[in-house]
């Protein structure tokens, strides 16, 4: 049934909020792909780098214009795969770590998913914009939180955040301005947006939910970079702290909140 519906929906939906996103993902590929020239230069990782960039960022756009729950988490689920082997083509130290951002990433993907196809069952559709549902139930809170985890992840909100220090500190510096520094960062932001302004009608509680886990992200990244020696995981904890800061403006509710946390 689903898989009948997706091909006779409207598979991509380009708005404002898909615009900007896709904009954005565009422009840090091509900053990090100007920036990287030099550092890879003679090396033996040259073509398998840019031919990733290529590749994650074409799947990073088509996530942020989907407006079918299938393509989005197919190419959502390709892109935790690509960067899974983009990190495993480092040296064997980091094997470790690109067993950790598998599990992580993959995760939190089938979550997310689960959470699309309770969305798509109490909607009646696996067209995206044509969902709309309050969080008026065990059922939708349910599916708000499955959701909401795989974005969390990817943006790297405590507690489902130890994954983004190490991949900072032990992959190649172009990989780490790729993944986790910016798109993955736009990704989880996309997912967020999307589903707290035109998905789910946030009551108090899920606002009230959303702030508490902004400060608490904020307060406890910024105390965990006070103790790192190394500047690659100091960085990488000041970023999961601005992190804490969107979902806070997120949790707000109100057009000022978004319009920082979006910013």
């Amino acid at each position: 049934i689903f898989f009948t519906g997706a091909f006779s929906s409207s598979l991509l939906h380009l708005d404002n909020l898909s615009k900007l996103m896709a904009l954005s993902i565009g422009f840090f590929g091509v900053l990090i792909t100007f920036y990287s020239l030099g550092f890879l230069r003679g090396s033996n990782k040259f073509r398998l780098f840019y031919g990733s960039i290529i590749w994650i960022t074409g799947l990073s756009i088509l996530t942020v214009s989907s407006n079918n729950i299938l393509v989005l988490s197919i190419s959502w689920v390709l892109i935790s795969l690509s960067l899974t082997a983009l990190v495993n083509s480092q040296d064997t130290g980091v094997k470790k770590i690109g067993r950790k951002v598998f599990y992580k990433l993959g995760l939190s993907s089938i979550l997310m998913i689960l959470g699309f196809l309770m969305l798509s069952l109490l909607n009646n559709t696996i067209e995206i914009s044509a969902m709309s549902l309050k969080i008026n139930s065990f059922g939708s809170f349910l599916a708000f939180i499955l959701i909401v985890v795989g974005a969390f992840t990817r943006l790297g909100v405590m507690p489902f955040h130890s994954w983004i220090p190490d991949v900072s500190k032990g992959v190649d510096t172009p990989i780490n301005a790729l993944f986790p520094a910016s798109l993955d960062k736009i990704l989880g932001m996309y997912l967020l947006t999307r589903i707290v302004l035109d998905v789910f009608k946030l009551n108090l509680f899920t606002n009230n939910l959303l702030m508490i886990v902004g400060a608490l992200t904020i307060v406890i990244a910024v105390i965990m970079a006070l103790f790192q020696h190394d500047f690659r995981r100091l960085l990488a904890y000041d970023g999961i702290s601005q992190a804490g800061y969107m979902i806070l403006g997120f949790g707000t509710g109100t057009i000022i909140g978004i319009a920082g946390a979006l910013f």
